[in-house]
Order: C-alpha cells, then sequence, then structure tokens
C-alpha cells in the first residue's frame, strides 16, 4: 500500500465544472493552489441543465443522461486530477525527515533535510538571543 501524501494540509476547492486543490504548508501556513483543470462532462451537465429550464421537452432529458454520466465519472476524474495536483505539490513542499510535516522552502533547511522547527537556523536562535539579551539590559 503506498503512503498517503498531503493528508491532512490541504483543501478541496474542485466544482462539477473542474478541478482545483490548494495545499499549504504545515508550519507557516501558506498555501500554493494548482491549476484549474476543466472536467467538459460537467460543463456539458451545466448547459444542458440551462436549456432545459429555459426549454424544457428533449433538453431536460438530456440533462437528466447528462448528469448521471457526470456523476459516474466525476468520482474516478475527481481521483486522477487530486494524484496529478499530489505530484505537482511536491515539487512546491519539502518533506521534514524528523516530524514528516510537509513545508514550503521558507520553513525548510534542505541542508539538513528538516524543518526549521525540528533544527532551527543557528543563526536566527542568535539573533533572537541577542534581541532578548537587549531587551533584558534596558
Amino acid at each position: 500500500m503506498s503512503e498517503i501524501s498531503f493528508g491532512d494540509n490541504y483543501s478541496d476547492i474542485s466544482e462539477n465544472t473542474g478541478f482545483q486543490f490548494e495545499f499549504y504548508c504545515e508550519h507557516c501556513r501558506d498555501a500554493w493552489r494548482t491549476p484549474y483543470k476543466k472536467y467538459l462532462a460537467g460543463s456539458a451537465s451545466n448547459f444542458l441543465g440551462t436549456a432545459s429550464s429555459m426549454l424544457g421537452g428533449i433538453f431536460g432529458s438530456a440533462s437528466n443522461v447528462a448528469d448521471q454520466l457526470r456523476d459516474a465519472g466525476y468520482k474516478a476524474a475527481h481521483d486522477k486530477a487530486f494524484q496529478e495536483a499530489v505530484q505537482e505539490a511536491k515539487d512546491h513542499f519539502h518533506r521534514c525527515r524528523r516530524c514528516s510535516n510537509y513545508l514550503c522552502g521558507q520553513c525548510y533547511n534542505p541542508n539538513l533535510n528538516l524543518c526549521t522547527a525540528c533544527a532551527p537556523s543557528i543563526e536566527e536562535e542568535a539573533n533572537v538571543a541577542a534581541r532578548e539579551a537587549e531587551i533584558e539590559m534596558a
């Protein structure tokens, strides 16, 4: 069984006419959104639904058939779009080898393959300590 990537740090913002997902850094919460991918069966269903509400008759029957076809194929198309989105997101995020969180480039130390929470920057920690000392002296 394969590993589940991005299990809790994404939002599904798909519609019935297309798919789009938003992934975010588990440290700073900065987001990256996939490009919108149209789902043509959903577009056809919306068009026929509009036509049936205006004209009725044959368009109403066509709309019902299109809805059934869309529902049957939507889940498979959605799953495929999500798998593709996860592969794209892997180019934008890094996984910490200690805590296993997915992080943006700002929250990840590529030299250590760790996030900045697991392995804080020595320079930043020294700057924070120096600043705290200044405040205490004042």
